[in-house]
């Protein structure tokens, strides 16, 4: 509902600043960056290991414990766009992957178990939107559309075993390839004829069917809701 009052709101704006002028077609790439909060939804396995690591250590006075911390990532996109009167057209690709593994450690009689959580993400989202035209040639604009998504998943740990985390798998590692839907909306600054500036939110929502371990015989579903904030350069060419 709040997805289809926004959309509302720009038709409406569009209308109204339709008095600026605007060009019929314009092809354009981008390059994008910008960050990314807890990719594929880790947080829940992070929580998880924690807690059991928190457990042990009240259990068995002596302990040592660091938790592990999720990370903000840092995403690199292209994308490829032709805006025709106010509507655009989008295809991109984006990246996400941490600087350094999320880690944590249980130590307890000498023994030392490092937990290790890595995990990465692809999407290739295909977008259809509404531009809406600003002051000066600037613009925003609001889009929806499908997404190809990869996502990958690993826990391990150097020490399984001894009652440390559970279950005592050294690794897991779930991958695999599945679609999804997104929601995109941005500003748009021209710097000169050719080029501009973006900023823009970009949700992503997708979630794949069970995916076996490649490691183990275990299952699990990459839950990879997220939201993204990027900047870009993009470069036009008026048809």
């Amino acid at each position: 509902m709040k997805t289809l009052l926004i959309l509302a709101v720009f038709c409406i704006a569009a209308i109204v600043q339709g008095r600026y002028g605007y060009a019929i077609g314009e092809f354009g790439v981008g390059i994008n960056a910008g960050l990314t909060y807890d990719p594929n939804n880790v947080e829940g396995i992070i929580a998880d290991c924690n807690e059991r690591m928190l457990a042990y250590r009240e259990a068995n006075p002596g302990t040592r414990v660091t938790q592990i911390e999720n990370q903000y990532v840092p995403v690199f996109g292209i994308n490829f766009r032709y805006n025709f009167n106010y509507i655009l057209f989008r295809i991109g690709g984006h990246y996400a992957r941490s600087l350094s593994v999320s880690r944590g450690t249980i130590s307890q009689s000498g023994v030392k178990n490092t937990i290790k959580i890595d995990t990465w993400q692809a999407s290739v989202p295909g977008t259809i939107g509404l531009l809406v035209p600003l002051k000066k040639r600037a613009l925003a604009y609001i889009g929806a559309g499908l997404n190809l998504n990869y996502a990958s998943v690993s826990i391990s740990q150097s020490k399984p075993g001894g009652g440390f985390i559970t279950p005592d798998d050294r690794r897991n590692r779930y991958s695999g390839t599945f679609g999804g839907y997104h929601f995109l909306v941005g500003l748009e600054f021209p710097l000169t004829e050719r080029y501009s500036i973006s900023g823009e939110w970009l949700r992503m929502m997708g979630t794949s069917p069970a995916v076996k371990s490649s490691d183990t015989s275990n299952r699990a579903t990459i839950n990879m809701n997220s939201d993204i904030v990027m900047f870009g350069v993009n470069y036009y060419i008026s048809i």
